[in-house]
């Protein structure tokens, strides 16, 4: 967890903008902190208060459910996602997961992010990439945004409520662009949102996670996407297995156990016990 003191730079959100600002004060008090922070262009903040100096749970909470990640995701930490699924060695990849979590302040400061990739469906992309963020997110006061290639190139920017999901978009702290391998009709590449998002990111080094069914070489946009994602990724690959179906099996007997163990007194007997047959003599 971050500490708070004087001299430690946080990054926010004013006005649905993403900005860095500096702790300038700072007054312990019997529950935690509370402390001020200077903005460039915007002055000295209102006081701030966290308990014992770091990021509370329902900050936390608060950001996973804003971030727009799949509800089933929201929840899940480090803890969840079980390497020992796979059949190969993922050792390479779970360190740099590491890195990304613990070392994040050095990809954000870069602009880097990571581009995790496996051919197969159900092998885990998307989960690993909502894990990453908010085990992120519990650490820094961050903005995540979650948000798949097809939902950004169906934003309708003549409508407000579309046009400000894509200021948030390009400008959060941290962006899962999920699915980007997915195949779309030819067209101006340099008028989709996806070129916009990734440009303006790529422009201003803010980080994003990509999540695809293809290598970055091998994706169905221009030159100018790929070398762009190409620039501020580091490669995860993840192995060609569906995983996807084992956690479904595993959630499901466990459901199924606490279900089947619940106290008698909270369920009802609907359908009567079975009773024997009987025939009944035609006329």
């Amino acid at each position: 967890m971050e500490q708070i003191m004087q001299g430690v730079r946080l990054k926010t959100s004013i006005d649905n903008m993403s900005v860095e600002m500096t702790v300038t004060q700072t007054e312990e008090i019997e529950r935690g902190v509370l402390f001020r922070c200077s903005v460039e262009g915007y002055g000295e903040t209102a006081p701030f208060f966290r308990e014992n100096g770091k990021i509370l749970d329902g900050d936390v909470t608060d950001r996973q459910r804003l971030s727009g990640m799949p509800p089933s995701f929201m929840s899940k930490t480090a803890r969840d996602f079980n390497w020992g699924e796979y059949h190969e060695d993922t050792s390479a990849s779970r360190d740099i997961c590491n890195r990304f979590v613990t070392c994040f302040e050095k990809f954000s400061v870069q602009g880097r992010g990571l581009y995790i990739f496996s051919q197969a469906k159900g092998s885990g992309k998307t989960f690993l990439s909502c894990v990453l963020a908010n085990e992120v997110i519990k650490r820094r006061d961050i903005s995540v945004k979650f948000i798949s290639t097809a939902d950004l190139l169906a934003l309708d920017m003549r409508r407000d409520e579309d046009k400000q999901k894509f200021r948030e978009i390009k400008d959060c702290s941290l962006l899962i662009m999920d699915d980007i391998g997915q195949t779309v009709e030819k067209r101006d590449w340099a008028s989709t949102p996806i070129y916009r998002v990734i440009d303006h990111r790529y422009k201003n080094m803010l980080p994003m996670i990509f999540t695809s069914n293809m290598d970055i070489n091998d994706l169905g946009t221009d030159d100018r996407i790929k070398s762009r994602i190409y620039g501020i990724s580091t490669r995860l690959r993840l192995p060609n297995e569906e995983i996807r179906r084992k956690y479904a099996d595993k959630h499901t007997r466990e459901f199924m156990q606490s279900i089947m163990s619940a106290n008698p007194s909270e369920t009802e007997d609907i359908f009567e016990e079975e009773r024997p047959y009987q025939s009944r003599q035609l006329r």
